[in-house]
C-alpha cells in the first residue's frame, strides 16, 4: 500500500454535487461528430451520477478570442 493511497482516496471520494457547464460548438470551429458524441456521452454519465450539467449559452466569441490569444503567444514551428 502506497502512502499516497489515503490522500488519493480523500481527493476522489467527495460526494457533493457538481455544477458543470459545457458546449459542443464554439461558434467558429465545427467539431467532428465523434467529438460531439463524446461530450454528450460524458454529459449523460455525469447527470446519471447526480451532477447538474447545463449547456453554456454564453457568447461563444469568448471561446474563439481565447483560442486566438493562446495561438498568438504559442509558437508552432
Amino acid at each position: 500500500m502506497s502512502p499516497y493511497d489515503a490522500l488519493r482516496s480523500q481527493l476522489f471520494t467527495k460526494t457533493s454535487r457538481l455544477r458543470i457547464g459545457f458546449f459542443v460548438f464554439d461558434g467558429s470551429f465545427v467539431p467532428v461528430p465523434a467529438a460531439q458524441r463524446a461530450v454528450l456521452h460524458a454529459k449523460s454519465l455525469l447527470e446519471a451520477k447526480g451532477h447538474e450539467v447545463s449547456r453554456n449559452r454564453d457568447d461563444n466569441r469568448i471561446f474563439f478570442n481565447l483560442f486566438i490569444s493562446i495561438r498568438k503567444f504559442t509558437s508552432f514551428r
